[in-house]
């Protein structure tokens, strides 16, 4: 089937959208309230900021006269269970109990949607009815979804829930999800667990083997207790824990069940003593140029160039961001050919 101009915009929007981190200011939403359509204005020239330098993409010679593109919805499977009206669905929860899966959350007036997974459904699903924890998800993650619930009213939005077969896979299907759809509720494109919550015992087991998964080297009776250990928050645990190749701290794969090809007898290890974290390094070496001086003064970090040149931090992040002289100089986090 040939795509027509709109939806070939539309692909190559998406496949941007979701590799980059892109401003959220260049869209706008219009709203078609007769026909309940949701459409995409999409600004000719929209930025897309990625290894701090600014990416223009021009979308003049796409858009062909075509400014508006109809955004395509989500629907899960039949096999899914859906309430028009997600309000009704608190009756229904505890039949997610234990379950894991995908639910998807729609604004009924404007389409907009949000896709979210979870290892229980029950737990995380009822969240959205008590005002509580939108408050304080909206304030402290700046959650777009639990802000629209909270203006709105979680009964202007329809629920549809699907079950996933194994543990496993709820995280992988919101990932595919958001992927394909530009799912306008969605901050994050990466599909990773709920945060950590310290006042939740988690009760699974985490058995660390070698990087190979042939042998035992430790086991902990609770997440708890590795948290202590390894100094990880919850969250990273278990994206450890579900990765298949993921290793913590490079050395050691993480399982909450015992490998059953592996060892596991622990009779030829000793005390578990793990590798020693690698520290990672954030900072950013800053050159800076006089127009007089082809060669640039180069600093290994922020707090190297305040300390020789003076200023303020917040001075310093300006004039990088916008290319102005920082106490007579032209700074930048790369080296550069003509500065000037």
């Amino acid at each position: 089937m040939k795509l027509s101009t709109s939806e070939t915009i539309l692909l190559e929007f998406i496949k941007i959208f979701n590799t980059n981190k892109l401003r959220y200011s260049s869209i706008l939403y219009v709203n078609n309230c007769k026909n309940k359509n949701n459409y995409l204005l999409l600004k000719l020239t929209y930025y897309v900021v990625s290894n701090n330098e600014k990416t223009i993409f021009h979308l003049q010679p796409l858009l062909n006269g075509v400014p508006f593109i109809k955004l395509p919805k989500l629907v899960l499977p039949k096999s899914s269970i859906n309430f028009d009206d997600a309000s009704l669905a608190v009756k229904h929860l505890k039949d997610f109990k234990g379950k894991s899966g995908v639910y998807l959350l729609t604004h009924i007036l404007t389409g907009r949607q949000y896709v979210g997974s979870a290892a229980d459904l029950f737990k995380r699903i009822q969240d959205y009815f008590q005002r509580s924890q939108l408050q304080v998800q909206a304030k402290n993650s700046n959650s777009i979804i639990c802000k629209a619930i909270l203006k709105y009213g979680i009964s202007k939005f329809s629920l549809s829930i699907q079950k996933t077969n194994s543990p496993e896979s709820f995280l992988e299907l919101e990932q595919l999800y958001l992927d394909k759809y530009l799912l306008t509720f969605n901050t994050r494109r990466n599909a990773t667990p709920a945060p950590y919550n310290p006042n939740v015992k988690l009760r699974k087991s985490v058995y660390i083997y070698d990087s190979f998964k042939k042998t035992l080297l430790a086991k902990f009776e609770t997440i708890n207790q590795f948290q202590f250990l390894s100094g990880l928050n919850g969250s990273q645990i278990k994206i450890l824990i579900l990765s298949e190749n993921k290793l913590w701290r490079n050395t050691y794969f993480l399982s909450s069940t015992l490998i059953l090809n592996a060892d596991n007898s622990m009779s030829k290890v000793g005390p578990f003593i793990p590798v020693e974290a690698t520290r990672v390094k954030y900072t950013y070496p800053i050159f800076a140029y006089k127009e007089a001086n082809k060669e640039p003064l180069i600093f290994d970090s922020q707090a190297k160039c305040i300390k020789m040149l003076g200023g303020a931090p917040q001075t310093l992040l300006k004039c990088l961001k916008n290319g102005s002289l920082y106490k007579g100089y032209k700074v930048s986090r790369v080296a550069l050919s003509d500065p000037f």
